[in-house]
């Protein structure tokens, strides 16, 4: 497997939670999943191609016959 190091320096404070056991209290993390990360890049990668919401969630058409 391959695995990238890398350091992340915020330019003001972040909150990340997740939800626990409990409905009404979540927990806070000391680290950014690489979810995040991977939704920031995606969210860079979008804006940067000016990808339209309407592309990202087009479906394919059913070309069916009689």
């Amino acid at each position: 497997m391959y695995q990238l190091t890398y350091e992340i320096e915020t330019l003001s404070p972040v909150l990340l939670t997740q939800i626990s056991g409990d409905t009404n209290m979540v927990s806070t993390l000391d680290y950014i999943p690489g979810t995040v990360v991977q939704g920031i890049f995606a969210n860079n990668y979008i804006k940067k191609r000016r990808i339209s919401t309407q592309m990202r969630t087009k479906t394919p058409r059913s070309t069916g016959g009689s």
